[in-house]
């Protein structure tokens, strides 16, 4: 809330981001306070770009549909996504989010109920995140069925785009993105996506994309 506020508070971006951060004993370490840091930052500079009164009028006219609010919010695709996920889940439902740089490492994970994402291990490359990877500017949209989870099927909305464009001598720096939204319980699989968690814990046989022995038992 409190950077929510900024345009109309007197302390300044960085005030109110040391404040915050002189209330989370939890963060111990140098690097975890600038991580958080840089985390509040990006929050600060969502807010400013999209303030909530926007968002929440696109919202009221189009519901919780990212294609239609990206075209309408005009802003960041990245943006955009990381905006939705940000906002309360009274307003918005639950939602999840994760995103990527160009080496597939995470560097956001917001999880979404029914839809695993590992916090330290390689995540599966069947998802949307990573095909994006290689198709910046490229909107995909599919549903997921993860193995293990009770066939749950989430909805997924995945793009790329650069953060630093191209100049000679050093290659663009991509961002990927995948949004996480509940589908309907019960409704039909045959269309979605089968994909994992993490090769390591995921039942799958026959994977193509699989990099590891499970050490789980097979399901299928």
């Amino acid at each position: 809330p409190a950077l929510e506020a900024l345009g109309s508070a007197g302390a300044t971006e960085a005030d109110v981001i040391e404040a915050i951060l002189a209330q989370a004993p939890a963060l111990g370490s140098d690097s975890a306070r600038q991580l958080a840091r840089d985390w509040l930052h990006d929050y600060a500079q969502d807010a400013r770009g999209l303030p909530l009164p926007v968002v929440e009028a696109a919202l009221q006219k189009y519901g919780m549909r990212p294609d239609h609010l990206l075209t309408a919010l005009d802003a960041m695709p990245g943006r955009v996504l990381r905006r939705l996920a940000s906002l309360p889940e009274d307003m918005v439902g639950p939602v999840g989010l994760v995103s990527c740089d160009a080496s597939g490492t995470i560097l956001l994970r917001k999880p979404l109920p029914g839809f695993a994402i590992p916090r330290a291990a390689g995540a599966c490359p069947r998802w949307p995140l990573y095909q994006v990877l290689s198709q910046p500017n490229t909107a995909v949209a599919a549903a997921l069925v993860q193995s293990g989870r009770a066939e749950d099927r989430v909805q997924s909305f995945a793009l790329a785009e650069q953060v630093v464009p191209p100049r000679f001598g050093m290659a663009a720096q991509v961002r990927a993105f995948m949004l996480l939204l509940p589908a309907n319980a019960g409704g039909d699989t045959t269309a979605a996506r089968q994909v994992g968690s993490t090769c390591r814990i995921c039942p799958r046989e026959g994977c193509v994309a699989r990099r590891e022995p499970s050490i789980v038992a097979k399901a299928f």
